[in-house]
């Protein structure tokens, strides 16, 4: 699959698995969010390589998918651990349409630089993809 295509196959797992649980940013879209807690998702593809040499194949591509998770700060983390738990319910060890997500992991931001009322973390789950 190209890398378009695999976006928009995660993005859509995404949308249809989180199911309004909270408002959702989106690449590329302008921000709308009116509440907190609320996500942001992105698809970071760090590599793309031949998945075979010398035959016709598909690329293989290698990333993350990354959910940050903002919450209000000076409340602790525990809403912005739970909302990375459900993350990882959609995405953690799943194998769908050519894609193999392994298992995640909670990466701590801390107070957002632009917005010290937030408090973030990043949900990022490493992945194969042909």
């Amino acid at each position: 699959m190209n890398q378009l295509e695999l976006i928009t196959l995660c993005a859509e797992k995404f949308a249809t698995e989180w199911a309004n649980k909270t408002e959702v940013e989106w690449p590329n879209v302008d921000s709308s969010h009116t509440q907190v807690p609320y996500v942001r998702f992105s698809l970071n593809i760090i590599q793309t390589e031949n998945a075979c040499v010398g035959v016709t194949s598909p690329p293989k591509h290698t990333g993350f998918i990354v959910v940050q998770i903002f919450t209000a700060s000076n409340v602790g983390y525990g809403q912005a651990y739970e909302l990375a738990n459900d993350v990882f319910t959609i995405f953690e060890n799943e194998q769908f349409s050519g894609v193999i997500a392994y298992a995640g992991e909670v990466i701590d931001v801390g107070k957002d630089p632009i917005d010290s009322d937030l408090y973030a973390v990043n949900a990022q789950i490493p992945f194969d993809a042909i």
